[in-house]
């Protein structure tokens, strides 16, 4: 009896640790099979699931503790730690379904835009798009190294591409996507309204397309299907 009740007491106590860093261990998981610091957040909602998986450690530490307590042992934080966790990864596992309507990782976003802008984007791209509701904000990692060296090439030689982006045109971008562009090395801005490149538009309502590109993380962002309007001239 004593034996089976010190088994007891470490499976309780196994349980107790696993469940408490169970959240955070498989946060982490969906995190880098995401890409989370590459593609946003929305590539930690794709594998958000995965919290699913852990679950079991909490009802089974609801299990230990019944056990526990029928022997008359500790058994309060077992309780305790599988209810505060297992709801955490409830809800947490859940976030693919419930920001479905938010997020996409259709690729073919990235050759939706080449279509419109007209320059040549990789194909080989792990996607995450966040629809805002002002503008669609698409994260793109390029997963080909061929893919990286054409792409990078096509920026070296063609002009569109600013190494620099002007302050008048980053204004008219979302606020949270400006102090995002100083973590970018070159950039694309169209006007889609008056097929224009890297010009402050006139006054008046314009479609943009924006694009970023990151030489050391091989990651694109993208701003597409945003209107600004601007209400007078400003000359630049």
């Amino acid at each position: 009896m004593k034996k089976n009740n010190l088994v007891l007491k470490i499976l309780g106590n196994l349980l107790f640790w696993a469940t408490l860093i169970s959240p955070i261990f498989s946060f982490y998981l969906a995190s880098n099979m995401g890409d989370q610091d590459l593609v946003g957040l929305g590539g930690m909602m794709r594998y958000s699931w995965i919290m699913f998986l852990f679950m079991p450690l909490s009802i089974l530490s609801i299990f230990i503790a019944i056990l526990l307590k029928k022997n008359k042992q500790k058994y309060i934080k077992n309780l305790i730690i599988a209810f505060i966790c297992l709801p955490i990864l409830a809800i947490l596992g859940s976030y693919m379904w419930i920001f479905s309507d938010s997020y996409s990782y259709d690729t073919n976003k990235v050759s939706d835009v080449e279509q419109i802008i007209k320059l040549n984007l990789p194909t080989k791209v792990k996607v995450s798009t966040l629809k805002t509701g002002e503008c669609n904000l698409t994260y793109a990692k390029i997963i080909d190294d061929n893919d990286i060296i054409e792409f990078e090439n096509e920026i070296e030689n063609n002009s569109l591409w600013q190494n620099n982006l002007k302050v008048t045109l980053k204004n008219l971008l979302p606020l949270y996507v400006q102090g995002e562009t100083e973590f970018f090395d070159v950039f694309g801005f169209y006007n889609v309204t008056s097929d224009e490149y890297n010009t402050f538009p006139a006054k008046g309502e314009n479609e943009y397309i924006f694009i970023a590109y990151d030489y050391d993380f091989n990651k694109l962002m993208i701003i597409d299907d945003y209107v600004y309007t601007l209400d007078q001239d400003i000359f630049v």
